[in-house]
């Protein structure tokens, strides 16, 4: 595996997780507001031929 390739791989981690974090603290904040509905991260591994490249997000699903 290249540098940039390894590089590119913790990025998508790093940036997967960040977006993980941002609805996580959105759902603490509105946990007390009537009607609001919680939101969960599907993650995903992306693959290049058949090696993995690192992680994205598929959705941001409403819980109810």
């Amino acid at each position: 595996m290249s540098l940039d390739a390894a590089l590119n791989t913790s990025l998508s981690g790093l940036t997967a997780t960040q977006t993980s974090l941002e609805i996580l603290s959105n759902n603490i904040a509105n946990a007390n507001v009537e009607g609001y509905n919680r939101r969960v991260v599907v993650q995903s591994t992306q693959v290049l031929g058949f090696e993995p490249a690192g992680t994205f997000i598929e959705a941001a699903q409403r819980q109810v």
